[in-house]
């Protein structure tokens, strides 16, 4: 679509001044020469499209596609709508077409005659496949076991926890290996299928109750190694008070030798925008220290 643009307003103003006042006037008001003026007024024929710039391109090439070749690109196009640039170049070339796949692609770009993308396939979600009897199919997982949940002798080793769960009566088996390869998996699925045939409902029942035990005594030692008021907590807390007491008082010390009101810490203050370096006693503090 051809816009109208800034220029071809100018020149229409141009002219419509020009014949009101007269092309010298027109010339010296829009700081234009006069040969300007003549050229667009000999071309304005009443519509403001006559005063839109002309095309620039050649009319014709010597290397220009030649007719033979236009109609060997539209007969094989019209075969191959949805071939690619280079496979529609390797089918013209097997057809005696002999020019670079750059050209190619400037023609068909030129000609409109590029490749049509065929509209993705509607997805239709496959329904969900209703297992017919226990052990028909099953899902394995598998995943790694912290070490802060490994007690007695199992600290220092490494585990895996595969997990085969049955798609039709959802049992679940739980078994820990120390190596995750599929010798495991294998191995994990004949226990599966073994323990299946031989464990009644109430041992399937029991065995599934004593794997939530565990893991609800998983969680509590996470709880309470790893928690808000957990061991790692306090020992954290009570190996940096005595230093951050030590770094208070030292604080304390510099604020009454320089008569200091307040005492901010830039890294915990982000309102704080700029300090200058002369009110800086980080390398005061230090000293006081004797880290320095």
């Amino acid at each position: 679509m051809n816009k109208i643009t800034q220029v071809m307003h100018f020149r229409l103003s141009l002219i419509k001044y020009a014949e009101k006042h007269g092309i010298t006037k027109a010339a010296i008001r829009y700081k234009t020469n006069r040969q300007y003026i003549y050229r667009w007024k000999q071309r304005y024929n009443g519509t403001i499209e006559s005063l839109r710039d002309l095309s620039k391109k050649p009319h014709h090439h010597p290397n220009q596609h030649t007719d033979q070749e236009i109609k060997l690109i539209s007969d094989v196009r019209r075969r191959n709508p949805d071939a690619g640039l280079v496979i529609f170049w390797v089918k013209l070339k097997q057809h005696g077409y002999s020019r670079s796949i750059t050209g190619l692609y400037r023609f068909l770009q030129k000609q409109k005659l590029m490749s049509v993308k065929p509209p993705n396939p509607k997805y239709i979600p496959k329904p969900y496949e209703q297992m017919l009897y226990p052990g028909q199919r099953i899902q394995v997982d598998v995943k790694f076991v912290p070490s802060v949940c490994l007690v007695n002798e199992a600290i220092g080793n490494k585990f895996y926890q595969y997990t085969a769960i049955d798609e039709y009566s959802r049992w679940r088996y739980v078994e820990a290996f120390d190596e995750h390869s599929t010798y495991s998996s294998q191995l994990l699925v004949s226990n599966y299928q073994t323990e299946q045939i031989f464990l009644s409902a109430e041992m399937k029942k029991k065995r599934e109750d004593e794997i939530l035990q565990k893991e609800q005594y998983v969680l509590e030692l996470k709880r309470k190694y790893f928690g808000e008021d957990g061991e790692w907590y306090k020992k954290r807390e009570a190996l940096l008070k005595p230093i951050q007491d030590e770094i208070y008082t030292a604080i304390q010390d510099i604020a009454a030798e320089k008569k200091y009101d307040i005492v901010k810490d830039r890294s915990a203050d982000p309102s704080l925008i700029y300090m200058s370096s002369k009110l800086d006693i980080s390398d005061q503090v230090l000293e006081k220290l004797g880290a320095k």
